[in-house]
């Protein structure tokens, strides 16, 4: 095997590396798995930079003629080419499409075993609530306020001022994200594209909802915002 041969093997095993610590400098591995598996890929990409170097040792040359086919390399260099040129973006309304979400309890199968991460703001998540509403009857929470996040999704079921904000829990990866969200109130909802990210603020008030009192947010202020940085929720 040539130099160059040892080269072109090498560079998409470092490019796999390089690829995922650049994910963690950017702070967006949280775009693809949970955050508490960061020192874990740090780990792996500074395991893939070393296997990578240690392909260029010429006492490993009989060793990489036999285990290392060209379409295995191949393989491992795809995701990373998509990776680059693919900016990642957070799961939204068209992911919802083939997931359940229970709208007469504003729940998921997720929101029984979950419990979320504090945030900074002290403000309590879409999460936090829906967990709330299950310890008593609508009507105990009317005039509760609430800021919340999330992004606009619209159903049938709902009427024109009407439109759920939602997240998505994420206990691994994206692969396995529940998507959770409340229901609002807000007289532009005809106004705001699906799919965009909001932060709005309001009070609760218990009103039927296809058959069902559940509490349902009046927003009283709508800013329409950026996806953040962390977009789930992490239980």
């Amino acid at each position: 095997m040539t130099y160059l041969n040892k080269i072109l093997k090498t560079i998409p095993i470092l490019a796999v590396s390089a690829f995922l610590y650049s994910l963690i400098m950017r702070d967006m591995v949280a775009m693809y798995i949970h955050p508490r598996f960061t020192m874990l890929t740090l780990i792996t990409a500074l395991g893939l930079f070393l296997v990578g170097v240690s392909f260029l040792r010429p006492d490993r040359k009989r060793l990489h003629e036999h285990a290392t086919p060209w379409a295995i390399l191949l393989v491992v260099a795809l995701p990373v080419v998509l990776g680059w040129m693919v900016p990642p973006r957070p799961l939204g309304a068209s992911a919802m499409e083939n997931r359940e979400v229970n709208y007469a309890t504003l729940s998921s199968n997720a929101v029984s075993r979950a419990t979320t991460q504090e945030f900074s703001s002290g403000e309590k998540t879409i999460l936090d609530w829906l967990s709330q509403f299950g310890t008593g009857p609508a009507a105990s929470f009317n005039g509760e306020e609430a800021t919340l996040v999330g992004f606009v999704y619209y159903d049938d079921l709902f009427e024109s001022d009407t439109f759920m904000v939602s997240r998505f829990i994420v206990s691994c990866c994206t692969a396995d994200g529940s998507p959770v969200g409340l229901i609002v109130r807000y007289e532009g909802s005809d106004q705001l594209p699906l799919d965009q990210w909001v932060e709005i603020s309001g009070t609760f008030e218990a009103q039927d909802f296809n058959g069902t009192d559940i509490p349902i947010l009046q927003v009283t202020e709508l800013k329409e915002i950026e996806p953040p940085r962390q977009p789930y929720l992490y239980p």
